[in-house]
């Protein structure tokens, strides 16, 4: 009886975070340090892998890109089937109007092209439905993934609470209020974030994007070391320091350098050729 209490008491309080697609959490109070960082998770190599931070990978803004705007264009529609077999476009259906249109500021393609990018990077897609001109869904308000958590009922309803974007303020829908499309889900609720199930792969690829962007932009040459016979004060070594950086780095790396007399340059430690950084 102790366990079956427990497990209500589990039931009732139970959110699941939209932004991760992983797992389970309890929902963080009011000054819990969740609301004051950003949402990801910091791979083994050190940068914070989140949906935002990963398409600034090219490979994963392009695969993305790829997939949204193919799905975005192809043909929706509704159809009837034929009582002798085959089918029948059905234009007359009141919802056929939402695939051209699902709101008033989005086309179908736009909008489509979107719940998918959702559904790749966040592993959900959702969608709040609202009622109108005598039709059950007249628009498809579409909701970012971060602003929802999903909670499961003692019941074994969902409810959904979205932050609104005007206000501020978190509104409460049950789960007939809101189109929640899954990628693959381990427990039927949320569906697992690619980004978040390929954490340390992009990770990986962020870390050396920014290693390159670094050796670009603040070494004339990785370890380059300035040795003189004669020797110089404070203010002449940072003098020269910031002249070769000035000179020598960013879009002038690998110029030719002119030394003062007595001065010569030592490379230290492996190269960005023998690293075979490309």
């Amino acid at each position: 009886m102790r366990l079956t209490r427990q497990f209500k008491n589990f039931l009732s309080t139970a959110a699941f975070r939209a932004d991760a697609g992983l797992g389970i959490v309890g929902a963080p109070s009011g000054v819990d340090d969740y609301w004051y960082q950003s949402f990801g998770h910091r791979s083994g190599a050190g940068p914070t892998v989140s949906p935002s931070t990963a398409t600034r990978l090219a490979p994963v803004f392009a695969c993305t890109r790829v997939v949204t705007e193919t799905f975005g264009a192809l043909p929706m529609g509704i159809y009837r089937e034929r009582k002798g077999g085959g089918r029948d476009a059905a234009t007359d259906h009141p919802a056929m109007e939402l695939f051209l249109q699902p709101n008033r500021w989005q086309t179908g393609m736009e909008f489509f092209e979107m719940m998918q990018g959702h559904l790749e990077l966040f592993g959900n897609a959702y969608a709040q439905k609202v009622s109108g001109k005598g039709r059950a869904i007249d628009e498809l308000i579409p909701i970012h993934p971060a602003r929802v958590k999903v909670f499961l009922l003692p019941d074994s309803q969902l409810r959904y609470e979205v932050t609104s974007y005007s206000t501020g303020q978190t509104e409460k829908f049950m789960q007939e209020e809101i189109l929640h499309i899954r990628s693959r889900s381990n427990d039927g609720i949320m569906g697992i974030s690619t980004v978040s199930a390929n954490l340390e792969a992009i990770g990986v690829g962020l870390a050396q994007q920014e290693h390159r962007a670094s050796s670009f932009r603040h070494r004339a040459i990785p370890g380059l070391s300035l040795e003189s016979a004669v020797k110089q004060t404070d203010e002449a070594r940072q003098l020269l320091v910031n002249s070769v950086e000035e000179r020598f780095s960013g879009a002038h790396a690998f110029s030719v350098m002119a030394l003062p007399p007595g001065m010569k340059a030592v490379e230290l430690g492996i190269s960005n050729k023998d690293a075979q950084l490309i």
